[in-house]
This record gives structure tokens, sequence and C-alpha cells, in this order.
């Protein structure tokens, strides 16, 4: 098998979903709002008081969104003296989030050293003729996350451009085999077990693969239809067969409200 070299190494980190379930898009209320806010030229300006020590300005910070006064654990202490500075609810155990990626990055850095690349490699097997491959094209992800438009103006096909170019390139016009796809670079667990349930439409809760596409995350776009009590349009970008859209969701008139929101049933 030879290994094709068009294939630049790329170096991120990102958040992935992989959406294989059924989405629900919820209807659209047609309710007039009952309030509505003041102008701002007739709202009171108050100056918020300003804190006179770190102690009272990190207070105030613990007690803005998305803090609050629950589910919030803080410490704060002084690298010389290992005195403590700051603290609110010190010994409370909570999910850490994205305070992860820092342990995740320095081991990464610590076993794979700063060297290390995520790569994605392109091979083909077969022999080449007269513009003819007769064999298969396989790709093997790496965990390079960066198959996505993140870097290319958010054109999700850029990558498999630059594939396609390659090939070209190589005098590869058409390939008679399959596009073989290998992620057996991770394991098969691509969603921790103490990720919270019923958040699978979120971008931020996507399972992690060692090739994926897009960060693993697809765009719903809900738009309304031709006239008020229509179905709305709904569409996903990219294109996949992987899912499809079931929806609800009706276009209101001038004065209705939108309220619209996408769900991904669990599992």
């Amino acid at each position: 098998m030879e290994r094709f070299p068009l294939i630049p190494r790329r170096l991120g980190a990102c958040i992935l979903i992989l959406p294989i379930a059924l989405l629900t898009v919820s209807p659209l209320e047609a309710a007039s709002r009952k309030k509505k806010s003041k102008p701002a030229s007739a709202r009171s300006e108050v100056s918020a008081p300003q804190p006179s020590s770190l102690a009272g300005a990190l207070v105030l910070a613990s007690q803005r969104p998305p803090s609050g006064p629950q589910h919030l654990s803080i410490e704060i202490a002084d690298l010389d003296t290992g005195e403590s500075v700051f603290q609110k609810n010190p010994d409370s155990p909570e999910t850490i989030a994205s305070v992860t990626k820092l342990f995740s990055t320095a081991t990464a850095l610590h076993y794979l050293g700063p060297d290390y690349k995520f790569k994605t490699t392109f091979w083909r097997s077969g022999e080449l003729k007269d513009g003819v491959l007769d064999g298969n094209l396989l790709v093997v992800g790496g965990g390079d996350p960066n198959i996505s438009g993140r870097f290319y103006n958010d054109d999700f096909n850029a990558v498999f451009d630059k594939w396609a170019s390659g090939l070209k390139a190589l005098g590869v016009t058409k390939v008679t085999g399959q596009l073989i796809l290998n992620n057996s670079f991770f394991d098969t667990e691509t969603r921790h077990p103490d990720w919270k349930a019923g958040q699978e439409q979120k971008w931020y809760q996507a399972p992690v693969s060692a090739l994926a596409y897009n960060d693993n995350v697809v765009l719903v776009g809900i738009r309304p239809g031709p006239k008020a009590g229509k179905p709305a349009t709904v569409s996903v970008e990219p294109a996949t067969d992987s899912l499809k859209a079931v929806s609800n969701a009706k276009t209101v008139g001038q004065r209705g409200r939108i309220a619209v929101g996408v769900n991904r049933p669990s599992g």
C-alpha cells in the first residue's frame, strides 16, 4: 500500500458532535408579548459600587453569571506563601468542565512531547494506469480535529478539495474501488460516562473520534415558510444521511412570537 504525500499535518483542539439520531423541532408559538421593555432613554442609570479590595472584587465576580450561589467551588492561594486569598465552597465537589483541558494538555505534553503532531494520512492500494486507480483509497485518522472549515472561511469541503487536487496532481482521474475510513486510533468510547444526559444537541457535548469531520457538528437552519400557517423549512449543514430532521414548526405572522428549539433524543 502506498501513502499519498498530499495531506499536511495539522494541530489543534476542538469539541466534537456526530449526529446519528433524529432531530425534533418544537412548534413556533404565536403569542404577543405582554410586557415591553422601556426605551433606553427612559431607563435610569445606576452605577454599581466598585469593590475596594481584591477579596471584594472576587466576591463580586463569583456572583455574576454564569456563576451563582450554588455549583461553584473556588479557592485561590498565594503562590509564595500558600496562604488562601479567597474561598467559596472550597470543599464542594463539582464538575470541572473545560478546566479538564488543562490536565489533558499537560498529559499530552508529558507523554507525547511538544513536537507531536496529530495527523490524518491518506493511502492507496492497487495500480494506477492511464489515470485509473484500480484499487481503494484509505483515510486513517490520528486525532486531527481540523478536517473542517475552521481555517478555510467556514468552507467545510475545503479539505476534501485539497485532497482531490492532490489526487489529480498525481494523475488520478478515476478510482474503481472504495473510500475506506479508519478511526481505530482512539477507543470506541466517544462520550465520557459522566457527561450529563439529555444534552446531545449541545455542540460542547459532541462525541470524540480519531477521524472527525466538521468538528462532528451539524448546523440546523430553520426558516419560515411562504406564509403564516405553513410549515417552517429545516435544513442541515453539512448535508448527511446519518440523521433526519423531524419538524412540527410552523410559520407565524408578523405579530407572532418566534419560539423554536432543536432537540436530539438521548442515545
